[in-house]
Order: C-alpha cells, then sequence, then structure tokens
C-alpha cells in the first residue's frame, strides 16, 4: 500500500561549498520542496522548470554538478518508499558518484541535515551511497500504511436585497474554496514533533534513525506559520506505480489558532501511536 498522505514544503539551503580535483566551488543558494519527481516511473528528483520550482535534491544536485567539469558525476534518484516503515522515507536517496571523489561542506551540520546528510562534511567516492537513514527536509509523511487527502468544496455567495422591504435579493456568486482535509491512520509518536523522534524508544518504534531532525509534524506547522505554499499529493494512479505525480496547492490558514504540532493530533495509544484529527489546508486554485 502506497504511503499518504504526503505534504511538502520549500526549504533552502546556503553556504554549501563543492570541493573537486582540488578546486572549491561556491555553490549558488540552492530553494526547492521536500519532495517532487520529473518522472514517476523513473522516480528522478525533479528541478525547476517552466516556473515550476522543482525539488530541493533536483536543485542542490543540479548546482552541485556545476561545479564539476568531468562528466556530471553525480546524479541522484528518489526511491520512493512505499512500505509500512516509511520514518526511513518517503525518499531513499541515491547519490551516485563516478569519477574522482567529490567533497561537499554544507557549512552547518544543521544545512546537512536538511538534505539528509548526517556530517557537515561528505566526500563521495566511486561509490552507491544509500542516505536512506535520514530524510531531506521539506517533507511530512505520517504513515505508511493508510491515509487521505479529502477535498471540499463550498460555495461563497453575497445576497443583498435590491427592494426596501428586502421580499427581494440579488445572488451574487464569488466563486468556489477547495478545502482539503489531510487524514491519516495511526503513526508512531517520533512523527509528532522533535522530542518524540530525538529519543531512541519512540525512534526505533517509528523505524528512524533518532538523530534525524526532518519529517516530523511539528516542521510542517511552524513551515505553515511562515505562509508558505504547501503541496498535497494524491495516491499514485496505475500508471505511475508506487510514486505521486500530481499535487494540489494549498496554505494552511488555521495555525494560528493550532500553532502547535500536539494541539493537531489524538493519541490513540499514548504516548507510542497518535492520528491527525482533520488538518485543513485551503487550496490555491
Amino acid at each position: 500500500m502506497a504511503n499518504f498522505p504526503l505534504v511538502t514544503w520549500p526549504i533552502t539551503l546556503t553556504g554549501v561549498t563543492v570541493t573537486y580535483l582540488g578546486v572549491p566551488y561556491d555553490v549558488d543558494d540552492v530553494t526547492g520542496y521536500g519532495f517532487g519527481v520529473s518522472n514517476p516511473i523513473t522516480k528522478v528528483a525533479s528541478v525547476d522548470a517552466g516556473g515550476v520550482m522543482g525539488s530541493i535534491l533536483g536543485n542542490f544536485v543540479a548546482a552541485v554538478n556545476t561545479a564539476i567539469t568531468a562528466g556530471n558525476p553525480l546524479s541522484a534518484t528518489y526511491a520512493y518508499s512505499n512500505g509500512t516503515a516509511p520514518a526511513l522515507g518517503p525518499l531513499k536517496v541515491f547519490i551516485v558518484a563516478t569519477g574522482n571523489p567529490v567533497t561537499i561542506d554544507f557549512g552547518t551540520v544543521e544545512m546537512a541535515e536538511r538534505l539528509g546528510y548526517s556530517l557537515r562534511v561528505m566526500t563521495i567516492s566511486t561509490v552507491i551511497l544509500n542516505l536512506a537513514a535520514y530524510n531531506v527536509g521539506g517533507v511530512w509523511m505520517p504513515n505508511g500504511v493508510a491515509g487521505d487527502v479529502r477535498r471540499y468544496l463550498t460555495q461563497r455567495a453575497a445576497a443583498s436585497s435590491n427592494e426596501m422591504s428586502g421580499l427581494a435579493t440579488d445572488v451574487v456568486n464569488w466563486g468556489q474554496i477547495a478545502d482539503l482535509e489531510l487524514m491519516s491512520s495511526a503513526f508512531y509518536a517520533a512523527n509528532v514533533t522533535r522530542y518524540f523522534a530525538a529519543t531512541q524508544i519512540y525512534a526505533t518504534a517509528a523505524g528512524r534513525d533518532f538523530e534525524d531532525p526532518n519529517n516530523t509534524l511539528e516542521g510542517m506547522v511552524e513551515a505553515a506559520a511562515t505562509g508558505v505554499l504547501f503541496r498535497l499529493y494524491r495516491e499514485a494512479s496505475a500508471l505511475e506505480g508506487t510514486t505521486p505525480g500530481y499535487y494540489q496547492s494549498a496554505k494552511m490558514p488555521a495555525v494560528a489558532q493550532q500553532g502547535k504540532a500536539i494541539d493537531m493530533v489524538t493519541a490513540l495509544d499514548e504516548p507510542r501511536l497518535w492520528n491527525t484529527s482533520g488538518i485543513f489546508f485551503r487550496a490555491v486554485q
């Protein structure tokens, strides 16, 4: 069964330096969504194209490639996880290096962790490096066995009287509003807040690395408070295999009333299992 629901938002990487053949190159600031594929079959990370923002991984690799002159030795692929332990996903990241080693200095450990690396400085040699233990930032996917994104259309209208008696009215249609409700089945406490995620017993139960700070509901709520534009993915079609390719753009307007991750979930088997009680987004047409 596919891992849903899946919500992603844009994050930025700054201060990255790539060294190849002894020559350092300062990579431009890179912004992208935490999830995004250019092809749901091959699962290759998407890049900015036609005014549409790509994934942080795809944009990052594209920027790194500009620092290297020997045949583009780096590439990245999203291996979308469709098992029952999504805390090691939703993405498994493969960085493939050929030729000479490539050294990447992220500037800070925090910046490295946004992309799923555990160290500030990483040297990638002529091997395939599987970084599945860490999540890319800018994503929240709470569970691997069930989930739903429900879309509601409501009609906004204004009624005004055109007679003094008020017996007759004109109805002016202001258009439709699409509300998206994010629902999920039970998920582990480690997917709620960074406190839970950093506690070994909860991280182990969720199948994640307790040092991984990414992909918590807390991170999503913090992003919502800044007014970011989210992408909510629907379940993949048969032609797409296990990787979703369609999303609905939306914002979370009620985050001011629900400012804490713990306020947006309910405990099923406290403190181990939780679910969302309904997180609402306002779709952007």
